[in-house]
């Protein structure tokens, strides 16, 4: 059967549409899955940060229910958005759309670059030819854009800008600037960007976070302008890695800071600020907490690239900081893949299933054949036998004995010869009784022979379902869920990927809430608990939902005795049998 294998499937995690819904006016990342969950969860912190009154809250929770729709619509709409432009848009720069050359980019990107794809290339080699900015947060600076290519991009992005048509958030905390993808971007620029020049860039930078194998990106342009966003709050990206380039204009403010790896927004308490140069790109890993100054004067444009690798991220989402819970999805996704079942090709299979069929009846037929020529044969041997029983003791011995050895190569075993000593007649009879005889063992041998596997298959059947009883009962007693380390320790065995830190597996029991399917996993369960007052033994589902109490015979004929007690009197009542 001849099988292709289909190409990886691009996904995201179904925490999309429920993690991570940021709510400008207060600060804050939430999590949203009903009125109740954020009350409980973000009750005290909202408070704090000025949601106070019933308006207040459920102003918020409009907002919330409305990101959530977008977020559901997403894929579709920017299908729709992307196919609107491409048939009706005109652009102003038609040569930003073609094949990135190197013309457009900076010399000094061109041969950091073509180093670190060098046979030779390390990474003290590679700091010695770009702009390290913090060696302990591993931010660095490097020229990537010539000024007149990007020019030429702004150019091509504010005339879209100004033209009608529909434009999509770059992200879930920009509001203004524009998807690559949509305007078609992604292919001619962004690709081979990644492909050639970012890939050999990152793998001597970042190995441990996949900076070898990124295999998807993210790719937008955001703009801060005074009436529009003019700063941006401490988040961290859903990417392994980022590069930002400043595009232009002339402006001031707007500065980048950093804290630490995964570091909680509210421990930050003295960031590292990097100024933006035109054409240059900042370098950080995705996890790095950042954000944006408030801009003073003139507009800002930044193109930022959200580098992903799938052997890292399908490990564990880094925006709810679990196994994702895969969705399939356009394009790149959210950097997720899964492999799709190979497809089978339907005529070769039927081809292969005819043929197949034809040699089960030509082997059927030749078995026809052979087991009739046994039996012509056998019919032979039994007429000779009988036409020897008449002739002379030495032709009646020589019959016999030929009669012997055909019985030895039939039975494929040795088995001793009758004496040959005997009369003519003894001997005649002898042969066609020992005949009779062999048929006879043949058939009890097959017949034992079938009886023995029969029994060896009851008794497979039997220790298999001894085996599933033993496992259910096992994985009933056992406590349900694993922990982060024991699923990290059980998958970090074999996979390359990074490590988590102390520092990150204490981020991620901290903000680790139990959903919904883990807590309907968790009611799933059912356990055996001994009560070690009374001696009683329960299954109990769950928390403490009784399924069954398990009593020996004797309780229950004492229960059934105290429950029935009485019972005979008052039908003797009833009948009138008592005075």
């Amino acid at each position: 059967m001849a099988t292709a294998r289909a190409p990886r499937r691009f996904c995201r995690c179904a925490c999309f549409c429920s993690e991570n819904l940021y709510v400008a006016r207060y600060g804050l990342h939430l999590r949203f899955r009903g009125e109740q969950q954020l009350r409980q969860d973000y009750g005290p912190i909202l408070r704090s940060r000025g949601c106070v009154s019933a308006k207040d809250f459920q102003q918020l929770l409009a907002e919330l229910k409305q990101e959530v729709e977008r977020r559901r619509r997403l894929g579709q709409e920017s299908a729709a958005r992307k196919a609107l432009i491409a048939s009706s848009y005109h652009p102003a720069r038609p040569e930003v759309y073609n094949s990135l050359q190197d013309a457009a980019l900076a010399p000094e990107f061109l041969s950091i670059t073509e180093y670190s794809a060098s046979p030779g290339a390390d990474l003290q080699g590679l700091l010695q030819r770009l702009q390290t900015v913090s060696e302990e947060k591993r931010i660095y600076r490097v020229p990537v854009f010539t000024a007149p290519f990007c020019q030429a991009l702004l150019e091509e992005l504010e005339h879209f800008e100004r033209s009608d048509m529909p434009k999509g958030r770059p992200n879930t905390m920009n509001n203004y600037g524009v998807l690559l993808h949509e305007l078609g971007l992604d292919e001619p620029l962004v690709t081979p960007l990644r492909e050639r020049f970012l890939q050999p860039l990152m793998a001597l930078l970042y190995p441990d976070c996949g900076g070898g194998r990124l295999d998807s990106h993210r790719a937008f342009v955001v703009k801060y302008a005074p009436g529009q966003d003019r700063e941006l709050g401490c988040h961290y990206d859903n990417a392994e890695l980022t590069l930002n380039v400043a595009l232009g204009k002339a402006f001031t403010g707007g500065a980048l800071y950093f804290g630490g790896l995964f570091q909680a927004p509210a421990a930050l308490t003295e960031p590292l600020e990097v100024e933006h140069v035109v054409g240059q790109g900042v370098l950080h890993r995705g996890g790095q907490l950042h954000g944006a100054r408030p801009l003073g004067t003139g507009e800002r444009w930044n193109l930022v690239v959200w580098l992903r690798a799938s052997a890292v991220r399908n490990r564990l989402c880094p925006m709810c900081c679990r196994e994702p819970d895969l969705v399939d999805d356009d394009g790149f996704g959210d950097g997720f893949t899964r492999e799709e079942p190979p497809t089978v090709d339907v005529s070769r299979a039927a081809m292969a299933h005819v043929g197949s069929r034809k040699r089960s009846r030509s082997r059927s037929r030749s078995r026809g054949r052979r087991s009739e020529k046994r039996r012509k044969k056998s019919s032979k041997d039994a007429s000779r036998n009988c036409s020897a029983s008449g002739s002379q003791g030495r032709k009646a011995s020589t019959a016999s004995g030929t009669e012997e050895r055909s019985k030895q190569k039939a039975r494929r075993r040795p088995r001793s010869s009758s004496s040959s000593s005997s009369s003519s007649s003894s001997s005649s009879s002898s042969s066609s009784s020992s005949s009779s005889s062999s048929s006879s063992d043949g058939r009890k041998k097959r017949g034992k022979h079938k009886d023995k596997k029969r029994k060896k298959k009851k008794r497979k059947k039997k220790l298999k379902k001894r085996g599933k009883e033993k496992v259910k009962v096992q994985q009933a007693e056992a406590l349900p869920g694993p922990s982060l380390d024991q699923w990290h320790r059980s998958t970090g065995a074999d996979d390359d990927g990074p490590v988590l830190t102390d520092e990150q597996k204490s981020r991620i029991q901290a903000m680790k809430p139990m959903t919904k399917e883990e807590w309907d996993a968790r009611q799933s369960v059912i356990r055996k608990v001994v009560d070690p007052e009374t001696g009683r033994t329960r299954l109990i589902k769950g928390d403490g939902e009784v399924l069954e109490e398990i009593v020996t015979k004797e309780r229950h004929r004492e229960i059934n005795k105290q429950a029935t007690r009485g019972d005979g009197l008052a039908f003797q009542m009833r009948a009138g049998l008592l005075p």
